[in-house]
């Protein structure tokens, strides 16, 4: 799961500062140097972090503010360490947002349909 050209322009203009980062199960990890929080057309979002290509992304649908369990469904997640892609087949997200989203805090959790766990937090906000 490389980050589209989109991604990696929208990253290039954050207007976000904050943490995020993941762990797997098998040591690899990234820990974002620049992150941003992206609008859907849906009305929901896109959790965005990058480190050189290693990048972290987990999709929210529209929620209003406040705290939420969010449910992750294939797709809805995924890192890419080292040009290798991990996508979400289960796992869920604690999100703590506002409304516009603006900041966005919380935890998540994820298992690959390889079997891999993924876990990482975040905290996002804007300049």
């Amino acid at each position: 799961m490389g980050i589209s050209t989109e991604f990696e322009n929208k990253l290039k203009n954050s207007k976000s500062t904050g943490t995020l980062s993941v762990r797997l199960s098998h040591g690899e990890r990234v820990d974002a140097v620049i992150v941003t929080l992206l609008p859907t057309a849906d009305g929901g979002g896109i959790i965005l972090g990058a480190n050189g290509s290693d990048n972290v992304r987990l999709g929210h649908p529209k929620l209003p503010a406040g705290t939420h369990t969010v449910t992750f469904s294939s797709g809805d997640a995924g890192t890419s360490i080292k040009g290798v892609s991990y996508t979400a087949e289960t796992g869920e997200m604690t999100l703590t947002v506002d409304d516009p989203l603006t900041a966005a805090k919380g935890t998540f959790k994820f298992t690959t349909e390889d079997g891999i766990d993924a876990e990482g937090e975040f905290d996002i906000k804007p300049v």
